[in-house]
């Protein structure tokens, strides 16, 4: 699935903090795909909140906690 996502992608540009975070969400959709369920859009939302250190404000937490150094909100 990964390799026709990449082969329908070919020459197109990203920019480098974007192309830093579809990276970081292709890692955690290898890591975490089998093991956790993990979907494509919540790999790159958990992705995007990791590469600029974001704190991801969300109810779902469970979709989420288990990436490693994600920082989310939990409201008390």
């Amino acid at each position: 699935m990964l390799s026709s996502v990449d082969s329908r992608l070919g020459n197109k540009r990203c920019k480098k903090s974007e192309a830093s975070a579809n990276k970081k969400a292709i890692e955690l959709i290898e890591n975490y795909k089998l093991s956790h369920g993990l979907m494509i859009p919540d790999a790159l939302i958990g992705a995007t909140a990791l590469t600029y250190d974001f704190t991801l404000f969300t109810h779902n937490l469970k979709d989420f906690e288990y990436m490693p150094s994600i920082k989310l909100y939990k409201p008390r």
